[in-house]
């Protein structure tokens, strides 16, 4: 993949059928750690990834200044003196 990230590969019904287990086999404390540090996980790389993403959006469709390049402009002032200097020896009324 381009940009490094990899999909998380969780077996949800694998989880409920182990924290299922834990609890029938009365290891409830142990079972809800475990939810709960799986839960914090997700949720951190939840964020992780929105604030990535927040960061991301205005590089990708935010505002872009044109950039005129140095020939572009030279061009156009040379136009612009080849306009004046033909306008100049027209008189015009004050």
């Amino acid at each position: 993949m381009k940009h490094g990230l990899k999909p998380i590969e969780l077996d949800v019904d694998c989880v409920v059928t182990k924290l299922r287990g834990m609890i029938e086999s009365s290891q409830v404390d142990e079972a809800m750690g475990m939810a709960s540090s799986l839960v914090r996980s997700l949720v951190e790389e939840s964020n992780s990834n929105v604030f990535r993403l927040i960061k991301a959006l205005p590089n990708q469709y935010g505002r872009k200044s044109e950039k005129v390049s140095p020939g572009q402009l030279m061009l156009a002032l040379q136009e612009l003196s080849t306009t004046m200097d033909l306008l100049a020896p027209i008189d015009l009324p004050p």
